[in-house]
């Protein structure tokens, strides 16, 4: 073939040429991105309205069914799910696989911007985002003290150790979780209240503007022209109490007179336990675009120069880490492909029997393998699990074209012709058969690239890094071998005498024997035609039906050392008691699980902060156990979580589910959906199928996706008492019940 040819004729030019191949794949080696998983665009977007003090029901009908019918006419969208809660609305929107997102995003505002002055004017402005894994965060830190309380903690990481996250290349962004802020808090008392004939909204009117900012304007001269501006915060606690309220006859009435004001906290809507104490969370969210790894190290690396600027007894401690898991299964794919390649040279020795030889298979194989990884940085791809996995895959077939090539090469020169002439012969002789051969093996990956949704995305990498290496492993066998079996390879004289010559002279032999034994099969097998089809065909047949006993996974379960439970404790709880169901999960956890296999144990508990915790409310507790390696332990997560599941269903009162980190849909293994118009019938059936779902073997954290509504006390407000007495049922709403502002206190941050 030319090919070979060009490699024998210019091996200077074929040696360069490799040489450059080697350095540039180095290189990118060292640039290639590392994650768990391909980067996967998601058709999804959401939309986030807040509603404040509003319940469920009002705000399905003033908020997300607007909304819903407003996008839903946007193209391309597929499914559009809704979830109302007290006081905010979200809605899922699905799109077709290959919808432009950025364009969906903008339809998606204009389709809002047309009713959005039908929308309640308390309500937010609607949030619409673009669903990213990229969101998700890549790892939470547990921070702790033994000398400073949930005040000092909480302003020290939001203060100081939150801008020295931040620094880190690769962070986008740090929340603090937990712990207790500062807040002046007016305590009102509602019988002076009463006597003065106020409501607590004019109290928080009146300090609220007492400490807005008032535009002043300003002031020109002939030589200079100024800007006015007035400081009008509060200073002091005494000016807070010096605010006038309102003026009786002619005598003011302070803010004092009905109120007591006091340098306090926050009142608390979440809380942290880390380790079984008191602890602050915190979380931190990579850019869209970083290397998960890098970031990750990039943070822990920092953490000791953090720690030495803090007060004494401040540590930290690492919750979760999406990156260990990721180095972990890199590092095991990494083992595969080289027990994989040993094993390919070791193969290649016993045929063979001939160390040149397979010192040409030990330089082929890597070489392939290494340019390989050039071609993926060309294209933009990361380093995950499935591009290795495709890469570890790919290194038994890669000696199969060096193999072919190397053998035909030995051949010939075991029949006396000269290293040059049975390079080019035996090269050429094979070239097209193994050409075939790698073009119809690429033809069984590449239609994979063409299937639609998820599946495709997600299985892209280990399609293009197979045939990569596929590819490259042609041209090396084609170009490097036969180069390097003219130089190198020699048929050498085997000593009967030696021990090695012993073991070769046996290994011969047996390789004899079976060749002489393939030949009596074969024989049989072609004068017995039918015999042999039939024995197929029934072969085929048995293993289509073995399949109704296999199970099937999309993706398979992993022990990842880590376990996220999501616990919803009786709606309408406050954080007093949910904070009792948290030391009970405590307890349960001490009790389940062998004290040597933690590492960290986190629960928060109440209404979390930030958007990637929407939907959790006072009643919510989500517990992050990391647990040691699954090499360290006696069980595996999946025991431990049976045992936990046990455990949890004789707490009465409770539901729970065991969540999967890296999900790729926004929807459950098994989803039933009654869909009607009568909410409380559906929901009947609903409790009546999860009953039975419970009783089904195999079935676990079943739940609704319905949540039980908090009670509310319902005011039936009477409107000819209010016509009588001249009030507007608005008015008296904002005046006497208005839901922002607590009837005796409220706070000014």
């Amino acid at each position: 073939m030319i090919l070979s040819k060009f490699s024998l004729r210019r091996q200077i030019t074929l040696i360069m040429i490799y040489a450059i191949v080697i350095g540039f794949s180095f290189f990118s080696f060292t640039q290639l991105k590392i994650d768990f998983f391909p980067d996967i665009q998601f058709p999804i977007a959401g939309i986030i309205t807040n509603y404040s003090g509003v319940g469920p029901e009002d705000i399905e009908n003033l908020v997300t069914r607007p909304l819903e019918e407003a996008v839903s006419s946007a193209k391309g969208i597929e499914k559009v799910n809704s979830q109302s809660f007290k006081g905010a609305s979200i809605i899922t929107l699905e799109f077709e696989y290959g919808t432009d997102m950025d364009q969906a995003e903008i339809d998606i505002r204009k389709n809002i911007d047309l009713i959005r002055d039908f929308l309640p004017d308390d309500a937010t402005e609607p949030l619409v985002f673009i669903f990213d894994p990229s969101m998700q965060p890549i790892m939470f830190l547990n921070l702790s003290s033994q000398y400073l309380g949930p005040a000092e903690l909480r302003k020290l990481a939001e203060d100081k150790i939150e801008p020295l996250i931040e620094r880190v290349e690769g962070v986008a962004s740090v929340q603090t979780q937990g712990g207790l802020q500062r807040q002046i808090n007016v305590n009102m008392n509602p019988v002076l209240l009463a006597a003065y004939k106020l409501s607590p909204q004019d109290v928080a009117q009146a300090v609220g503007l007492g400490a807005g900012l008032q535009p002043a304007g300003n002031i020109e001269t002939k030589l200079k022209n100024y800007n006015l501006r007035v400081f009008s915060e509060y200073n002091s606690i005494e000016e807070i109490r010096n605010t006038i309220v309102t003026m009786k006859e002619t005598e003011p009435v302070y803010v004092k007179d009905v109120a007591e004001i006091e340098d306090g906290y926050r009142e608390s809507t979440t809380e942290v336990r880390a380790d079984f104490g008191e602890g602050i969370v915190i979380q931190i969210t990579k850019q869209s675009d970083a290397n998960t790894v890098l970031t990750s190290r990039g943070v822990i690396d920092a953490l000791p120069g953090i720690t030495r600027q803090l007060p004494q007894g401040t540590e930290f401690t690492v919750i979760w880490n999406q990156s260990e898991f990721i180095t972990r299964s890199i590092n095991n794919l990494r083992n595969t492909a080289l027990i994989a390649f040993v094993m390919a040279f070791l193969v290649i020795y016993f045929f063979l029997r001939n160390w040149r030889g397979s010192l040409i298979m030990g330089i082929a194989i890597p070489l392939s393998v290494i340019a390989t990884f050039a071609v993926l940085y060309s294209v933009d791809l990361t380093l995950n699990i499935i591009s290795m996995a495709g890469l570890a895959l790919a290194v038994g077939m890669l000696v199969d074209n060096s193999i072919v090539v190397l053998e035909n090469i030995y051949r010939h020169r075991e029949l006396g012709e000269s290293s040059m002439e049975s390079a080019d012969r035996g090269a050429s002789e094979v070239g097209m058969a193994i050409t075939a051969s790698t073009l119809t093996t690429i033809s069984v990956f590449l239609p994979v690239l063409f299937v639609p949704n998820v599946t495709g995305q997600l299985f892209k990498d280990m399609v293009l890094t197979i045939t990569f290496s596929l590819v490259v492993s042609l041209l090396v066998a084609l170009t490097l071998v036969p180069m390097m079996s003219a130089n190198i390879l020699k048929v050498a004289k085997n000593n009967n005498k030696s021990a090695l010559g012993k073991i070769k002279n046996r290994i011969g032999k047996f390789i004899d024997d079976l060749r002489d034994r393939y030949q009596i099969i074969l024989s049989w097998s072609l004068r017995r035609k039918k015999t042999v089809l039939g024995l197929v065909i029934l072969s085929f047949v048995l293993s289509l039906g073995l399949t109704n006993f296999l199970g099937g996974e999309f993706l398979p379960k992993t022990d990842q050392g880590f376990m996220n439970i999501v616990i919803e404790s009786p709606a309408g709880n406050p954080i007093e008691q949910t904070r009792l169901y948290a030391y009970q999960l405590e307890d349960i956890l001490r009790e389940e699980i062998d004290e040597e296999d933690f590492q960290s144990v986190s629960i928060i508990f109440g209404s979390r902060e930030g958007i990637g915790a929407f939907g959790t409310t006072a009643s919510t507790i989500e517990a992050f156990v990391r647990l040691r390696p699954v090499e360290e332990r006696e069980r595996s997560v999946f025991d431990i979580q049976d045992s936990l599941r046990a455990r949890l269903d004789d707490v009465p009162g409770i539901t729970y589910i065991f969540q999967e980190g890296g999900a790729f849909t926004t929807e459950k293994a098994i989803e039933v959906k009654i869909i009607g118009f009568d909410t409380d019938g559906a929901k009947e059936i609903a409790n009546q199928i999860k009953s039975k779902m419970e009783q089904t073997e195999g079935l676990v954290d079943i739940s609704l996706n319905v949540k039980e509504t908090i009670p509310e006390l319902q005011i039936d407000l009477n409107k000819d008492v209010l016509n009588n007495y001249k009030l507007s049922l608005s008015r008296c709403c904002r005046k006497y019940f208005n839901s922002n502002t607590r009837y005796g206190s409220f706070a000014v941050s």
